[in-house]
């Protein structure tokens, strides 16, 4: 048959349920961290809170740290069902908005709000600059340091008849003509041109946020002289880094400008050799300045510009870029994050903002501040109080003294010289999902259709969703389907194998999305017991094949263990008897065996009557050994120390030990008595 896949369809949501019963407030989009109010006293961007939570959070909003005043009769300032504050003439200060339910707070950025300003300065008089041909001209924009800019302004030159004047004309710029980022306008090679046929230079600035302001200053009448010589080499009119200080992820203008020519081509490098002309895309040049787009640290260093026009010797300037980094979060992890966790669980927040010079950081708790010397319970710092970790979390607490609640919002400030990253994260604890009704064994019983049902129970804010594996592989089969959450139905009456390849083990899990349980039953082949337990079968032949050796095993120690204790002992008469000059196979065969005892000498002239006397009357016999002076003790069976004397009667004899055919040798031996034999 076709492999047999169960095709599981997942709600794609599964991570992100809309929980219906609690959850901690979070800000979904709040306020910019800059903001600005416009000429004519409004928010140039939304003060925008939006928020999430269950039940729907309150907001509230703060300037300079107090509630903004929505009561009273005379204010007109208001909150928007969306979050977002009206108000008719908002003040420019510190704005920030929270937001409350049940089971915690959360705040927004802080909003750093000022007005727009482009003031224009004491009525100037024009000025008359004499300059020469072939030398450079500088005209500054701003003399005044009473002239207050709020953003940052651009900068453009024009010529006009007079000051009040409507008749203008932009100034180019090109590779003799350009613009500091301070206003400054540079002329590195005059021309007589420049005069403008008398007409009147000036600045105009306008505000990067609004064009509904613009000042003009600086008027300047330029007379062009000639006679002086003309420059033989070029020379550096200004190089810098604008900003002085670049952030990363910031962009910075490098600029350099020389003089002694009418068009100077300018090229930059890097003091490690790179050669900016040639990597496109982070780094553009435009004459002679070098943009740096999104600025990383491995941009700082040294960088130098050259200034070359043709027939003259080149020129050179270096500029230092320094790069440092206001905090923030490298990945998502590093920071504070929403969870959603089980009954139990231990929760881990990160405050790892990356930040040169390094970032210091301050924790809170629904916008309330602790530290490692006030840490709540269930909470720990880590040495370097950038991970924050709060064990056994619960979702009813059983702790009389502490909140009904683990759910809450951990807020983390990190902050540096040059700004600030502030990050909220909710824990949202939920019951743990299990599975009441698991799976039960089914009997294939084709072309019955084979039917398993699995419920769990869960949060009951969470949603449960079910999925099936079968021998831990997923399925997917057009017989095989889910038609309800938990059942699994499998039409085999349609299958041309009559459902023998659904046969194993069937898996439910059951999972909210934040915890799961898993349970699993079999399909048996037709024959087995309905609801037996299925064993591995496969196993059968190697149990089988282990107790058969166990079982010889024990018959062989068995064995080796009643030989030993049966074997004889060994007996070193034949070995001494030999020593003594004696030939007892010899003996053995003339003689038989015989009891021995002990002779005694006889007297001169009696003949010894026995064989066996007579044989130990010759040389090296025990009796001609104690005729020779040897006394009966010192040949007792001591002399066969090596022997169990407990084998042997009291005078020594091992009648009945040593003689396997006694019959035998009454055969061999007629006239020995029956008691020998």
């Amino acid at each position: 048959m076709e492999p047999v896949v169960l095709r599981i369809y997942l709600i794609s949501a599964i991570l992100f349920t809309a929980w219906a019963q609690n959850r901690p407030p979070a800000i979904t989009l709040g306020p910019e961290k800059e903001a600005y109010i416009s000429y004519s006293r409004q928010f140039l961007s939304p003060m925008t809170c939006k928020t999430s939570g269950t039940p729907t959070p309150s907001v509230t909003w703060y300037f300079n740290s107090l509630p903004v005043n929505l009561n009273s009769q005379s204010s007109q300032n208001s909150v928007s069902s969306d979050g977002t504050l009206n108000m008719t003439k908002p003040d420019q200060g510190l704005y920030q908005c929270s937001a409350i339910n049940n089971y915690g707070t959360a705040w927004s950025d802080v909003s750093w709000v000022r007005n727009l300003q482009l003031d224009s300065p004491p009525t100037e008089a024009v000025r008359t600059v004499t300059a020469y041909s072939g030398q450079s001209l500088t005209l500054p924009c701003i003399t005044d340091s009473r002239i207050t800019i709020v953003p940052a302004a651009t900068y453009n030159w024009q010529t006009v008849l007079n000051t009040l004047s409507t008749d203008t004309k932009d100034i180019s710029l090109d590779r003799r003509i350009q613009i500091q980022d301070n206003g400054t306008l540079n002329i590195a090679y005059v021309l007589p041109a420049d005069n403008q046929n008398n007409r009147l230079y000036r600045c105009q600035l306008t505000n990067t946020l609004s064009n509904d302001r613009q000042l003009s200053v600086a008027y300047s009448k330029v007379t062009v002289n000639a006679g002086q010589p003309s420059p033989t080499q070029l020379t550096n009119l200004f190089s810098y880094s604008w900003p002085t200080l670049a952030l990363e992820r910031n962009n910075v203008s490098l600029r350099c400008f020389f003089s002694g020519a009418e068009a100077t081509t300018v090229t930059w490098k890097k003091s490690d050799g790179t050669n900016i002309n040639q990597i496109p895309g982070r780094y553009v040049i435009d004459i002679s300045q070098l943009l740096i787009i999104n600025v990383q640290k491995a941009d700082e260093g040294v960088y130098t510009c050259t200034g070359s026009s043709a027939g003259m010797p080149s020129a050179s300037a270096t500029v230092n870029l320094r790069v440092e980094s206001a905090p923030y979060y490298v990945s998502v992890n590093d920071g504070p994050r929403d969870v959603n966790v089980t009954n139990g669980d231990d929760v881990v927040f990160n405050c790892s903002a990356y930040a040169n010079p390094d970032a210091s950081v301050q924790w809170f708790r629904n916008g309330q501040p602790f530290d490692s010397s006030s840490l709540p319970r269930k909470f720990k710092l880590s040495a370097d109080k950038k991970t924050l970790t709060i064990s056994n979390v619960c979702k009813y607490c059983p702790e009389a003294s502490l909140a009904n609640s683990d759910l809450m919002v951990i807020q983390c400030n990190s902050s540096n010289v040059h700004g600030y990253t502030y990050t909220n994260g909710y824990v949202n604890v939920l019951d743990r999902t299990e599975i009441k009704t698991p799976p039960v064994n089914v009997v294939l019983d084709y072309p019955n259709p084979v039917i398993f049902t699995c419920e769990a129970t869960s949060d009951v804010a969470t949603v449960v969703n079910y999925t099936w594996t079968r021998n831990g592989q997923a399925v997917y089969n057009g017989l095989v389907n889910q038609s309800t959450p938990g059942v699994l139905y499998i039409d085999v009456a349609k299958d041309k194998d009559k459902g023998v390849g659904f046969t194993g083990e069937w898996t439910c899990t059951a999972t909210n999305g934040v915890s799961s349980d898993q349970k699993s039953a079999f399909l048996l082949g037709s024959g087995a017991l309905a609801g037996a337990s299925v064993w591995p079968y496969w196993w059968i032949p190697f149990i089988a094949i282990l107790i058969f050796l166990i079982v010889v095993a024990l018959f062989l120690v068995f064995c080796w263990w009643c030989c030993y204790m049966n074997r004889g002992d060994a007996y070193p008469v034949d070995e001494e008897e030999r020593k003594g000059g004696n030939d007892p196979v010899k003996e053995l065969h003339e003689i038989g065996f015989h009891d021995f005892q002990r002779p005694v000498d006889a007297p001169d002239g009696v003949i010894l009557n026995t064989p066996l006397e007579r044989a130990r009357r010759g040389p090296g016999s025990i009796s001609s050994s104690i005729g020779k002076g040897v006394s009966d003790d010192e040949m007792s069976l001591d002399n066969y120390s090596n022997i169990n004397h407990g084998k042997f009667t009291e005078d020594g004899s091992f009648i009945g030990q040593y003689n396997p055919n006694r019959r035998k040798l009454q055969m061999m031996q007629p006239g020995i008595p029956e008691s020998m034999a």
